[in-house]
């Protein structure tokens, strides 16, 4: 949402929004309410009403339709991702392959996430210190998180991590892992206990920051579960490969009966997103990372946007 409101070039505001209990009910019976909010965030939803409201989550459409509604339409509703419901309710909807959401003159569909709004970082004096003492090239590897239908069993970190080494005993070069907010405990811990006593290095605290080994590495390999990581990991323009991981037994039940026509394939589907990123050539493997020349996405977002109020491209 940052990424696209600061490309617009125009002034904006930014709420943050907290629900209570309502917010599990169907966005269908919500209808255009604060119903689902709490009494501390819609305090802040109050007029004069702006001309455009960006949102994202399912949560949030609620909420966005209510804003319209209140402006007696004069709002623009631009929803960002899979907002689960009819995108026609919508003034345009922004998303990406992993969501399939149905073909309409108010859906654009990205190749992959929009840029991430902060600056590079390059490294402090102390991060420089710990970085320039590894050996290069600089192999970050990076955990993401399970959800529903797919997992990162710690043997199949561990077995990318193994790969990485190898690669790094025949090629020289240090693997430095780090995982995110997502990462369950047990991952971690056991690409960390892979890595110790050995040159490399596993991130566990606040030293290196993660911005700071983006800009630092010569390599950077994503697990496949992330569609944020894996984006920002290919706008650095340096080799990127991409780590497999298994569906989980939900998600291969899923995947076997959508395979049959039964039901639609699970959203968000992660497949579909793969598929996008290998036939584009934009991403490679842990033996073959690839770089890949791509125009950050949020400049079509933009234009999309600007074409719904009506504004000329800025230059």
């Amino acid at each position: 949402m940052l990424a696209l409101a600061q490309g617009l070039g125009l002034p904006f505001e930014t709420r943050s929004l907290r629900y209570n209990v309502v917010r599990r009910l169907d966005n269908r019976l919500l209808g255009r309410s604060l119903v689902s909010v709490l009494p501390s965030s819609a305090r802040w939803l109050q007029p004069p009403w702006p001309d455009l409201v960006i949102a994202i989550g399912q949560r949030s459409v609620p909420v966005a339709r209510f804003i319209r509604h209140a402006s007696r339409g004069k709002t623009k509703l631009v929803q960002l991702g899979n907002p689960r419901m009819n995108p026609n309710i919508f003034d345009l909807v922004i998303t990406l392959p992993q969501y399939a959401i149905g073909k309409s003159d108010r859906v654009v569909q990205l190749p992959f996430a929009m840029g991430s709004p902060h600056a590079p970082e390059p490294p402090t004096e102390v991060e420089s210190e710990i970085l320039d003492a590894l050996p290069r090239p600089h192999r970050l590897m990076v955990l993401g998180g399970p959800n529903k239908h797919w997992q990162i069993p710690p043997e199949i970190a561990v077995s990318a991590a193994r790969t990485l080494v190898e690669r790094c005993d025949r090629e020289g070069g240090t693997v430095i892992a780090i995982g995110s907010p997502r990462t369950p405990p047990a991952v971690a811990h056991a690409v960390e206990q892979a890595l110790d006593g050995t040159r490399h290095r596993f991130v566990g605290g606040s030293v290196p920051r993660y911005v700071s080994l983006l800009e630092d590495a010569d390599e950077i390999h994503v697990t496949a579960d992330s569609v944020s990581m894996l984006s920002e990991a290919v706008f650095t323009g340096k080799p990127v490969g991409m780590i497999p991981i298994p569906a989980t037994p939900r998600g291969r039940l899923r995947q076997a009966v959508s395979n049959r026509g039964l039901l639609p394939p699970p959203r968000p589907d992660l497949r579909a997103f793969w598929t996008s990123l290998e036939q584009e050539g934009i991403v490679g493997t842990l033996q073959a990372p690839r770089s890949a020349e791509v125009d950050d996405p949020t400049r079509k977002a933009v234009g999309a946007v600007l074409r719904l109020l009506g504004i000329s491209r800025r230059q």
